[in-house]
């Protein structure tokens, strides 16, 4: 876990990452540990994340935000779902997992809408059958792909 901690202090420290995005990450990290050392914590697990994949957010206006996060952080549309009213942003060159934000043009905007963590080698199959285990039910769909709801109902994507 500390790891990743770090990720997010560096990513907040460069700017990738806004406060409220990292006040996010750091809450669902301990929600995922449920309070337990990282040590007891990795032994429970159905598996590791290793890191935040993306954020994705609710907007009103997905034009007038993408142009926002375009000119604030310097990012660029990485992927697009015009279908479906979704912009994926991050910056040109990073490789795979390169988007850091997903916008989506939905009500409720001002929402943050599910958190994505970064899983290696996931295999959705496995993680279902040990997410059973921790009484935990997977899903996946269109919106969210392979997925779980925390304590309090937020989506947690695994990607």
């Amino acid at each position: 876990m500390e790891p990743m901690i770090a990720d997010m202090v560096d990513n907040y420290e460069c700017g990738r990452l806004s406060r409220r995005e990292l006040i996010a990450g750091l809450s669902a990290l301990a929600v995922t540990a449920g309070g337990a050392s990282a040590a007891s914590a990795a032994e429970t697990a159905p598996f590791e994340a290793t890191g935040i994949h993306h954020i994705s957010l609710l907007v009103s206006d997905l034009d007038r935000s993408v142009a926002f996060y375009q000119d604030v952080f310097g990012f660029r549309i990485v992927s697009e779902d015009k279908e479906n009213r979704i912009a994926r942003l991050g910056y040109e060159g990073s490789g795979p997992g390169a988007t850091i934000l997903s916008l989506r043009e939905q009500q409720p905007h001002g929402t943050c809408d599910h958190i994505a963590f970064r899983v290696d080698d996931l295999d959705p199959e496995a993680a279902t059958r040990k997410l059973k285990k921790h009484g935990i039910e997977a899903q996946q769909n269109l919106e969210y792909g392979f997925f779980f709801r925390d304590p309090d109902g937020y989506p947690v994507q695994l990607v």
